[in-house]
C-alpha cells in the first residue's frame, strides 16, 4: 500500500474511533471543503508534514501512528496494551499474562483497534474502582 493510502485510512480509522465526523474534522485543521479530507483519506491527495502534525495534534496521536500499516498498528497496539497493563494492578497482568496472546484475541474476534478501545475502557474503569 503506498503511503498516502496509509497516511489517508489511519487518518479515517482514528476518525472514526474517535467518533470526530468528517465535517468537524476539516474545519478542525482549516480545510475550505470536506472533499479535500476526503481526497487524502481516499490516499489521493497527500498534505505537508506540518498538516501532519496538525492532524496528529487534533487526533491526540503520536505522527508516528499516521504511518502504521495494518501489521504495524497490530504490533503497536499490542505494546500499547502491554504498557497499560504494567501501569495497572498485577492481578489484570496475571489474567493478560502475555501480549501474542490477547493480539491473537484480537484478530480472531475482529476489528484490532475497536477491541482495543473496548478493552482499554474495561481497564480504566477497573483503574477507577
Amino acid at each position: 500500500m503506498s503511503i498516502l493510502k496509509v497516511l489517508g485510512s489511519n487518518i479515517k480509522r482514528i476518525r472514526i474511533n474517535k467518533k470526530i465526523s468528517q465535517i468537524k474534522l476539516s474545519k478542525l485543521l482549516n480545510y475550505a471543503e470536506p472533499a479535500t479530507l476526503t481526497r487524502i483519506e481516499q490516499g489521493k491527495s497527500g498534505m505537508s508534514l506540518r498538516k501532519v502534525e496538525e492532524v496528529a495534534k487534533v487526533l491526540d496521536i503520536d505522527v508516528y501512528e499516521l504511518f502504521l500499516d495494518k501489521i504495524d498498528s497490530e504490533r503497536f497496539n499490542a505494546l500499547k496494551l502491554l504498557e497499560i497493563l504494567k501501569r495497572t494492578n498485577s492481578s489484570l497482568l496475571e489474567n493478560f499474562a502475555k501480549v501474542s496472546e490477547v493480539s491473537e484475541f484480537f484478530k480472531e474476534y475482529g476489528e484490532i483497534v475497536e477491541k482495543f478501545n473496548v478493552l482499554t475502557g474495561a481497564i480504566s474503569k477497573e483503574i477507577k474502582k
